[in-house]
């Protein structure tokens, strides 16, 4: 009798064995698609708004660790101040947001700037709608973010509950421009919400630095089809 409880007993453990370490196969669940944003034909673009023209350009980025000082991090990480220019290329997108691009606000923008060597995130929403990163690898707190949705937004609803002075019209009731804060990130969050004439609305969301925030208005302005100097 003793011997068969023995048994009994390795034979429970065998099976608890194979229940929790599986058969040898993987769940592969649907997360975000993760690729690095290439160097383009656009050149290093300084933080004072000048750009240099160029396709030999120096691949340097504001990843990199040197001349970096730490900020307060709500999440108690430390997160990085660059001092060094952000290097932005120039980046196809498309009307649709086909092929995980990007969308601009007007279909006659072809390619946005965008910092290089970051990495792109992007994940399809309940609603219809697309979620896309874009964020610095050496620092997640420096991020670019877009929402696409299939319907349009309550822009007018938006503003109304912004304080005075933090958002403002680029086109009445079309574009608007907005700058905020966000608790779970260290950086001022500047962005533009847009209804499409095609249909549909975006949301573009630039967390960057306080020495990097004419490299964000440059960002933004991409999307919308104006120039650095403008807004």
């Amino acid at each position: 009798m003793t011997k068969r409880v023995k048994r009994a007993s390795l034979l429970l453990v065998a099976l608890s064995s194979i229940a929790l370490s599986g058969c040898g196969t993987s769940n592969s669940g649907g997360g975000p698609v993760s690729q690095p944003i290439p160097q383009t034909k656009s050149a290093s673009v300084q933080s004072s708004g000048t750009s240099t023209t160029g396709s030999n350009a120096p691949s340097t980025s504001k990843s990199s660790t040197t001349g970096k000082t730490s900020t307060n991090n709500p999440k108690g990480s430390t997160a990085q101040t660059s001092t060094t220019a952000l290097a932005l290329s120039s980046v196809s997108v498309s009307e649709t947001g086909t092929g995980n691009t990007f969308v601009p606000v007007s279909s006659a923008v072809t390619s946005i700037l965008l910092p290089s060597g970051w990495q792109l995130q992007t994940n399809s929403l309940g609603s219809g709608g697309t979620s896309l990163k874009l964020v610095n690898p050496s620092d997640p707190s420096d991020m670019i973010s877009e929402v696409v949705m299939p319907s349009d937004r309550n822009l007018q609803s938006f503003y109304n509950s912004q304080s005075a002075g933090t958002a403002h019209w680029i086109v009445p009731n079309q574009i608007l421009s907005y700058t905020q804060s966000n608790p779970v990130n260290p950086y001022q969050d500047r962005g533009i919400m847009a209804n499409l004439s095609s249909g549909g609305s975006i949301r573009v969301d630039v967390y960057l630095p306080a020495s990097d925030q004419s490299s964000a208005k440059q960002i933004l302005n991409s999307f919308v089809g104006r120039s650095s100097t403008q807004g």
